[in-house]
């Protein structure tokens, strides 16, 4: 069985990306739709979700196909009584196309509401520490960084792909544990670095596909 491997940035609203990747005269509201003609995934930055509304997740869907997919970076603040009806709102619109949260913080304490959110949208959950989600009823799954590798299908890595080849071997590394216990036959990788330039995500795309993926 051939395994795909869908790449993805960590967030498409980044400055250094006009002018060497979006169109100068591209107005912001066009990034994502620009983005998702090259890219199938993206990882939502937590950062995104202090600005926005319900209204801009229903955009975010209008800019791109029924086939890309969003994952979002939360955080407990999230879900906090102060944010939890905003974030509900915000994740029940997007949920057509959200195919998972990622949880990176070290504490998290989830109201009953947030509990309940969870468990209607039937999302999984990949966290840093699974321990920290391990409520009855959430489906909670690891997540692979190079800091603190494991068996996963969602990976994080943190480098701005000059050196193509220390990123495959990172790569390598992720798939290596990833066949110790294969559970499908897709993996989704994201690139994290703050001046990652897009033209370099895509020239390691082309490394995994030239190696199969």
């Amino acid at each position: 069985m051939k395994l795909t491997c869908n790449l993805g940035a960590y967030g498409w609203q980044h400055k250094h990306w006009a002018g060497t990747y979006y169109p100068e005269d591209l107005p912001a509201d066009w990034q994502l739709n620009y983005y998702s003609n090259d890219f199938r995934t993206v990882l939502v930055p937590v950062d995104y979700w202090q600005t926005i509304t319900p209204e801009d997740c229903y955009e975010w869907l209008d800019a791109v196909d029924d086939e890309f997919q969003f994952f979002a970076e939360v955080s407990d603040e999230m879900f906090s009584a102060e944010l939890m009806a905003s974030t509900s709102a915000m994740l029940e619109q997007l949920s057509p196309q959200l195919s998972a949260l990622v949880f990176l913080g070290h504490e998290l304490q989830l109201m009953p509401e947030a509990k309940t959110l969870l468990q209607r949208l039937g999302i999984t959950i990949y966290a840093a520490d699974t321990r920290l989600l391990s409520a009855e009823g959430l489906n909670v799954m690891p997540l692979w960084q190079q800091a603190d590798p494991c068996v996963s299908d969602l990976a994080l890595i943190k480098d701005n792909l000059k050196d193509l080849r220390l990123s495959r071997e990172q790569f390598e590394k992720f798939i290596q544990s990833y066949s110790l216990s294969p559970t499908g036959d897709e993996v989704n990788l994201f690139v994290t670095h703050p001046q990652l330039q897009a033209h370099d995500l895509s020239k390691f795309r082309s490394v995994l596909e030239l190696m199969g993926y």
